[in-house]
């Protein structure tokens, strides 16, 4: 699968040609039958949002480290890039204020990225890669879009199949 869709079955083809039905772990299902349709996708959904919510606790606890000045600089800065602590190594005092100075933003800019990257894998974890541009996102939602109608399709045609065998009766 090409980056992250959120869709609650994938569709594939046979080798008969014939459009196929699998969940989201690829295991073929049985019979299309819109009861389990529902509760598979409701399960996927509860399975969805625990997941996310685990990964923004992660994400609550992060804490990115940066140092500067040979270790003598370290700063330490949360999920959001805001500085939660700086330390200074006595040491550092013997800089000139401008060789301080920079030794602060290099260490405050190296701990904000290391937040920033700790994030990136707790999402990519939690729900996959990421689109690059804005027109791979996009590539991506039409496809996501194609497999869900035609996954609707296929429940609609078997919902008519049912109607049809049910007045026939």
């Amino acid at each position: 699968m090409d980056g992250f869709s959120y869709s609650s079955e994938t569709m594939r083809t046979g080798a008969r040609g014939v459009a196929e039905s699998s969940d989201l772990l690829g295991k073929p299902r049985a019979e299309n039958n819109p009861p389990d349709d529902v509760m598979q996708i409701t399960e996927q959904a509860e399975w969805d949002d625990r997941r996310l919510q685990s990964a923004q606790r992660e994400i609550q606890t992060i804490s990115g480290v940066g140092e500067g000045a040979d270790g003598k600089v370290r700063v330490r800065a949360d999920a959001d890039g805001r500085i939660a602590q700086i330390s200074l190594d006595p040491r550092v005092m013997k800089l000139s204020s401008q060789d301080l100075a920079e030794a602060v933003v290099l260490a405050v800019r190296r701990a904000q990225e290391d937040s920033a990257m700790q994030c990136e894998r707790v999402v990519r974890d939690a729900v996959g890669e990421l689109p690059a541009t804005p027109e791979q996102a996009l590539e991506q939602f039409d496809r996501t879009l194609d497999t869900f109608s035609r996954a609707m399709d296929e429940h609609e045609f078997r919902l008519d199949q049912i109607f049809r065998e049910m007045d026939g009766r």
